[in-house]
């Protein structure tokens, strides 16, 4: 799967015609289609596999991720509850749920989640910080906004704009605690 997309998607495509409903190789083919932005194609191939390993926790997780890069975001939730449980996909599972909340609007559940992913591996998931301060933005919570993002951007290495938002952070920031530990993000933010 980690060769040419086209020569990756013919190979699959000859094992499929031997044998069409195998849940691993229509898995591996749905995570092809992903990958080359063919969607439709690839939650065809995802449910194909999953109808032969019914609540298979990683096809679910895919099929998630692909429904909420959809717009689909009602039915990402639907088929990520059930890996919300699993021990090890479950954290992720709640991260692109939580995505799939804030994006239809359901602040207050997508906060609950971010919150508990951002406390429990926020390395795993930097990106939990920008959904974070966009949920703050939409709160109408501009301050906290950029704090967020601040430490999203110092996460990816981009110190530019990891600056930048501490300082729009800083100028109105009211938790001293927050504050705080802002400055010394600022201090330690690398000036690139």
């Amino acid at each position: 799967l980690y060769q040419d997309l086209d020569e990756s998607v013919s190979l699959l495509n000859l094992k499929l015609a031997k044998d069409p409903d195998n849940p691993a190789l229509n898995y591996g083919m749905g995570l092809l289609y992903i990958r080359k932005h063919r969607r439709k194609k690839a939650v065809e191939h995802l449910e194909k596999a999953l109808s032969q390993r019914v609540f298979d926790p990683m096809i679910l997780l895919d099929l998630g991720r692909v429904h909420i890069i959809d717009g689909r975001f009602g039915l990402a939730m639907d088929v990520l509850s059930d890996v919300l449980k699993d021990p090890v996909l479950g954290d992720q599972a709640r991260y692109s749920t939580a995505v799939a909340q804030l994006e239809s609007g359901n602040l207050p559940a997508a906060q609950e989640n971010l919150t508990r992913v951002l406390e429990k591996l926020p390395e795993t998931f930097p990106r939990a910080y920008y959904y974070m301060a966009k949920l703050k933005s939409r709160q109408g919570r501009d301050t906290l906004s950029h704090y967020f993002l601040c430490i999203y951007y110092s996460e990816i290495k981009d110190g530019k704009n990891a600056r930048r938002h501490l300082k729009k952070a800083l100028e109105t920031l009211e938790d001293p605690k927050l504050k705080k530990e802002a400055q010394k993000r600022l201090e330690k933010a690398p000036k690139k």
